[in-house]
């Protein structure tokens, strides 16, 4: 587990609102990702073309200081993290543009497996969602072997998944 790259790849992902398409190509100009933290609003302007807004949050101590605390907080409620640079990182997602840079998960899964279900639904879902889903993951229960769920943990039927 590489903690620092956490953190950054983290701070990427708040800095550009979860754009990771953009904190991709930014990581692209740096030889090594903490660099990016260490480089002056000015550049990261003219170099980078990057708004004001964004180069000031990059260079915004309290960024990285956010990030790590989320990252030591995942850690220590026993949450995975996977980064889009581990072979572990579903291949699948990784071909999207704006795949996510980290990846948290508890439990042990082959996120590369054949079967995988994707769990997306709305924030407020009605009883009649909630009973749906609740028999579809039933369902899926059954099946042999048993698919991985997956869910961005959103209140509503992504939680009614787990």
């Amino acid at each position: 587990m590489n903690q620092d790259l956490f953190i950054f790849l983290h701070a990427l992902s708040k800095a550009f609102n979860g754009k990771s398409d953009i904190a991709r190509g930014i990581i692209k100009e740096f030889n090594c990702i903490d660099e990016i933290f260490k480089t002056d609003i000015k550049t990261l302007q003219e170099e980078l073309r990057l708004s004001y807004n964004i180069a000031k949050r990059l260079t915004d101590k309290s960024l990285l200081l956010e990030a790590e605390r989320d990252i030591l907080w995942s850690e220590s409620e026993n949450i995975d993290i996977i980064d889009i640079f581990s072979e572990e990182y579903p291949g699948r997602l990784r071909e999207l543009n704006n795949a996510p840079l980290l990846l948290f998960s508890r439990g042990k899964c082959n996120l590369n497996a054949n079967r995988v279900f994707a769990v997306v639904g709305t924030r407020g879902a009605s009883k009649y969602g909630e009973k749906y889903c609740n028999e579809i993951i039933e369902r899926l229960s059954n099946c042999s072997p048993k698919p991985i769920i997956i869910s961005g943990l959103a209140d509503g039927i992504d939680t009614f998944a787990h």
